[in-house]
């Protein structure tokens, strides 16, 4: 009988040793092993022969550099001198630092092994061990080159010494005070510190005290805190000041020189009730064929702000308007926003109009762009416009309703095409003379909203198809800066597929077109589940930013945006109004090459502007939400299940849009357990369950002004009808108002995290921050269409123990050491 011949083993080689063992040493990083440890690993016994390969590779790897020996004859792989210059950042996963010449390049960093760095500092950092499968390589601060923050806002609290604990969670150090520097402030108060010098890692961080904010914990303390810690400045300079006041007319006879005259037509605003700076209005001319020509006329700013003046560099260095709940702070002094630049009724004004002649199908056939004077032949709120085009009577009643008409047909259009439209209230507070809030209101969108927004839709699409798709020389480009909002990243859509299937709805992620997400809102439209739907939708999207480079409009379903309708507040539409003029005149080899290279940084620095506004204006309305719970701790409230935890439930509170903690192994009565899979809690005893989008009744027992937090506890079915019968629910005010003013803009909604996890609900976990419902919208009105959140989170890592003992401020590692620190090293904060 034949046999087949059992295969020999192969033989092993001299060269196939040193590469195994270059790649273990490798993969073990800092671990050092020995040589009996290393045979063992490739499966080389020492009584085999190979053992002697084994011993040889180990002598010439050596001998060659590329591993060494320890004197406790270990061998480790030979790391690389490799140093990057970057940012150093603080996140859940913990401490790393990203290249700034190639963001692919990361390093993980310990905590203690961060020199004197902070979170946000530019630093210098080499490898220390190679990267790990499915790892980055280890590295280590060796300097710090830039500050991120020259200054900290927190409180000021006494352990050993004085000093200031920081509002960002992010930075894990507290900044000592010395005595001499504590000037007026006392602990408990918000202050401002500005840092000292600090090279030494085993000494404490100092600081003098700049700013006294208030108390911590009161309202007008902690909205001043919100804008000192994003850097928002709301004191204009004397020079800026004074360039402003300097206008002694809005115009002259000689700045006619070249525009269109178009004070005798009819031309309306339409705005909030309280606002004060109006940088659009509207008209309307009807041609026999049935066409029309809508006119979209926007302040001309530039015409006062002047490439490279105090009120230009002003500007950009602010790029954006800020609203807080207490007020606004503005992009240019009032004498431009509120006066020169305001398109104020029954005055001569300068403009920058734009023409359309639409069909009755809402093609555009034409279209002109020029400059002009304009006279506005009345100004309307939103509520006025609505009752006439409710109504149909009223002043210029037939020219509203005639724009009404068109606008409808282009919003069918965009719709068409995908255009994603999230319909959300917007909740806002009614403050007392004090700034206390002391009334919800919520607000919706209504048709003289849509009007608006349909209307600066049309001229910001114009505008940029104008530039962008202007013909131009053979590989090149019109210098332009862009309003774009790229694809929904794919690993965010799965999880919205994923939810939404829990939900009975289904969602291709395949090529995903803006149409597929319209038609999974509009078959959840009406249900119980269609906020919930909507904010997963939002959370999915991509954000939107300005850019240089046109990659089209995702959430518009628009191939080329931009932002021209509101130069007052924002710096890129100033920006846009003098491209356009500089292209109508003939912009030269120059100057094209010169926006070509400036372009790019002005695009990113506003885009993160806007981003600073639109946390600070969330947060602001987080700490007016806290601020009017103080007066309903103990009352009960119908809400709805927002998002679910393994450490507990949040709850939304109808009609109010605050959340809250609800922790629900604390609930008497039973004992819930947390099913990932379901993402729900289920009783063990009752076997009842609780799940996103589950209405629920909640009592709101406890509110830290302070951390920003806010707990609540479930109440079953009959407390909560006895709770009711007594002292009837808490209500709140609902009105329909401006999109502009009420809806969330694609900016906020882009930036604005999962709202499952908000600041300042939890102690002992470490949840997203996620955006509450803010005040006018940092992408203008005509933003409100189509959006998506970011996924930022807050996170403070693990802090590492002090080196040596030191007078003054505990570092946070240490702070059980300290009254009014924190407990122990490496537990998250409860404000996140």
């Amino acid at each position: 009988m034949k046999h087949t011949p059992i295969p020999k083993k192969p033989a092993v080689t001299l060269e196939a040793v040193r590469g195994a063992i270059l790649e273990l040493l490798q993969n073990a990083g800092e671990d050092h092993l020995k040589s009996n440890e290393i045979s063992k690993a490739l499966g080389i016994k020492s009584t085999e022969p190979a053992y002697d390969l084994v011993r040889e590779a180990l002598e010439t790897l050596a001998e060659e550099g590329l591993i060494f020996r320890t004197t406790r004859r270990r061998y480790g792989f030979r790391v690389p001198h490799v140093v990057i210059e970057g940012r150093l950042e603080n996140l859940k996963s913990g401490w790393r630092v990203v290249s700034r010449e190639d963001p692919a390049t990361i390093f993980e960093v310990d905590q203690r092994l961060l020199w004197t760095g902070m979170h946000g500092d530019t630093v210098r950092a080499k490898m220390i061990a190679p990267s790990r499968p499915g790892g980055e390589p280890r590295g280590e601060v060796t300097r710090v080159l830039e500050r991120a923050n020259a200054t900290v806002v927190g409180t000021l609290k006494k352990g050993r010494g004085l000093y200031v604990d920081p509002d960002e969670r992010r930075i894990h150090r507290t900044i000592t005070i010395p005595r001499r520097w504590v000037a007026h402030a006392k602990p408990g108060d918000k202050v401002v510190a500005r840092l000292m010098e600090w090279n030494d890692p085993d000494a404490e961080p100092e600081g003098r005290i700049e700013t006294v904010l208030g108390r911590a914990g009161e309202m007008n303390a902690e909205i001043a805190a919100i804008a000192a810690s994003h850097k928002l400045p709301h004191v204009f300079t004397d020079s800026v000041l004074a360039e402003a006041d300097a206008f002694g007319s809005p115009f002259t006879a000689e700045d006619l020189y070249g525009r269109r005259d178009l004070r005798e037509m009819t031309i309306v605003t339409i705005d909030p009730v309280d606002a004060r700076d109006f940088d659009d209005a509207i008209s309307i001319e009807e041609h026999e064929d049935g066409d029309v020509t809508l006119g979209i006329h926007i302040a001309d700013v530039a015409h006062y702000v002047r490439e490279g003046s105090e009120l230009d560099r002003e500007a950009l260095r602010r790029g954006t308007s800020v609203y807080l709940v207490t007020g606004v702070i503005p992009m240019l002094p009032e004498r431009l926003s509120n006066d020169l630049c305001s398109l104020r009724p029954h005055e001569d004004r300068l403009a920058f109009s734009v023409f359309a002649r639409l069909s009755p199908h809402g093609a555009v056939k034409g279209y002109e762009i020029v400059k002009s004077v304009i006279n506005s032949k009345r100004r309307f709120t939103y509520e006025e416009a609505l009752d006439v085009l409710q109504t149909g009577r009223g002043d210029f009643a037939m020219e509203l309703l005639a724009i009404n008409r068109i606008v409808h047909v282009l919003r069918a259009n965009r719709r068409r095409k995908g255009s994603v439209d999230f319909d959300r209230p917007e909740m806002k507070f009614r403050l007392d003379e004090n700034n206390h809030p002391v009334e919800v209101i919520e607000k919706r969108a209504t048709e003289s909203t849509r009007l608006i927004e349909d209307c600066m839709l049309l001229a910001n699409r114009i505008v940029a198809e104008h530039i962008g798709g202007a013909k131009k020389g053979k590989d090149t480009r019109n210098p332009f800066i862009y309003r774009i909002h790229d694809v929904p990243p794919k690993a965010k859509l799965m999880e919205l597929a994923d939810f939404v299937a829990t939900l009975g709805y289904s969602l291709s992620i395949d090529n995903v077109r803006p149409k597929d997400i319209q038609r999974l809102l509009e078959q959840a439209r009406g249900t119980d589940e269609e906020e919930l739907i909507n904010d997963m939708a939002l959370r999915s999207m991509a954000k939107a930013v300005y850019s240089e480079f046109n990659v089209g409009h995702f959430g518009l379903a628009f191939t080329h945006y931009t932002h021209f309708t509101s130069p007052i507040r924002r710096y890129p539409d100033l920006l846009v109004h003098r491209l356009l003029a500089e292209y109508a005149a003939g912009m030269n080899g120059a100057r094209r090459q010169w926006y070509m290279a400036q372009m790019g940084e002005i695009a990113d620095h506003c885009s993160e502007r806007e981003r600073a506004a639109v946390d600070a204006e969330r947060e602001s309305v987080k700490i007016a939400q806290v601020e009017f719970l103080k007066d309903h701790v103990g009352d009960v409230f119908e809400a709805t299940v927002a998002g679910v935890m393994p450490f507990g439930l949040f709850a939304e509170l109808k009609g109010f849009g605050i959340e809250g903690l609800v922790r629900l192994r604390a609930h008497e009565g039973d004992y819930y357990v947390y099913d990932e899979r379901t993402r729900s809690f289920r009783g063990l005893r009752t076997k009842r369950s609780y799940r996103t989008g589950d209405a629920i009744h909640v009592r709101v027992i406890r509110v830290d002004e302070i951390r920003s937090e806010i707990d609540m506890e479930l109440i079953e079915e009959e407390e909560y009808r006895a709770e009711m019968s007594e002292s009837g629910p808490v209500r709140t005010k609902r009105e329909h108002v401006a999109a502009d003013e009420s809806g969330f803009t694609l900016a906020e909604l882009m930036s604005m995290p999962p709202r499952a996890a908000r600041k300042g609900h939890v102690k002992d976990a470490v949840p997203e921050k996620a955006g509450e419902r803010g005040r006018k919208p940092r992408g203008g009105r005509e933003e409100r269409t189509g959006a998506a959140p970011g996924a930022g989170r807050r996170t403070t890592g693990k802090r590492a123990a002090p080196k040596k003992k030191t007078k003054g401020a505990p570092k946070r590692a240490s702070a059980k050491k300290h009254s009014g620190a924190r407990k122990h090293a490496g537990r998250t904060k409860g404000k996140k």
